[in-house]
């Protein structure tokens, strides 16, 4: 009987997945407001929906559950793109946009799943306040890109028997 639902509400499985992608991709209100807050309101987002006892990250485990199914994560990694990569690329400028996008979105659910689904102790329990203050230098380097960046210090190699 379920199955009869659901091919007639939504045609298939993979569609039913679609639509609930859809749904747990829906708000997009990160990337509205002041352009130059962005890293705060993504640090405030990771943060808040990472802290034990929030609500469950939906869209995380979403991505952990389904990713392993080469069709969920065709769907998933279009959907990604459209909802999160697409507009977050569309407010960074200079260099390698669509590459930081991509970072800064590895950044924010490898965070999450450290610190919600593995509950890595460090993380776990750490103040919010000190990991946003991390979390959001973090995106704005990725935000502001590699011209706003200091050069790496290079340092020489010593080689045995040279001082």
């Amino acid at each position: 009987m379920t199955g009869v639902l659901v091919n007639r509400y939504f045609g298939s499985k993979e569609e039913l997945f679609s639509a609930a992608v859809e749904l747990a991709f829906r708000d997009n209100s990160l990337f509205t407001g002041d352009p130059t807050l962005l890293a705060q309101r993504l640090a405030t987002r990771v943060v808040t929906k990472s802290e034990k006892g929030a609500e469950p990250a939906d869209v995380l485990l979403l991505l952990l559950r389904s990713a392993p199914n080469p069709r969920a994560a065709d769907i998933l990694r279009d959907s990604l793109a459209r909802h999160f990569e697409r507009p977050l690329k569309a407010l960074l400028q200079g260099p390698r946009a669509s590459e930081r996008a991509a970072m800064i979105f590895a950044l924010a659910t490898g965070f999450a799943f450290y610190r919600r689904v593995i509950g890595t102790k460090a993380l776990a329990d750490a103040s919010g306040a000190s990991l946003f203050d991390d979390l959001a230098a973090m995106f704005q380097s990725l935000i502001d890109g590699p011209a706003a960046r200091s050069p790496p210090v290079r340092r020489s190699r010593v080689k045995n028997g040279d001082s």
